[in-house]
């Protein structure tokens, strides 16, 4: 792939940190409210061939609870 090339070439293995596509949205979705424990929803066309999550935030931390491809959620339905 193009990014990881990118990455070995210019020696940036250190600094680079994979996020996963729909925990980044659920963390800011959690972050930016004022709850002190969630149940978060992300559904879009696809973001690392997943299309559809659901994850309980809390304070302490966060877990995934369900986790769909994108063939089987309604985000790519929608898309």
């Amino acid at each position: 792939m193009e990014f990881e090339s990118f990455i070995l070439k210019n020696k940036l293995q250190e600094k680079v940190i994979y996020i996963d596509h729909h925990e980044c949205h659920a963390i800011g979705a959690f972050i930016c409210s004022s709850f002190q424990k969630s149940l978060v929803i992300t559904c879009d066309g696809r973001g690392d061939f997943q299309s559809f999550t659901v994850s309980l935030f809390t304070n302490s931390g966060f877990e995934v609870l369900q986790r769909e491809t994108s063939i089987d959620s309604l985000g790519y339905f929608y898309s």
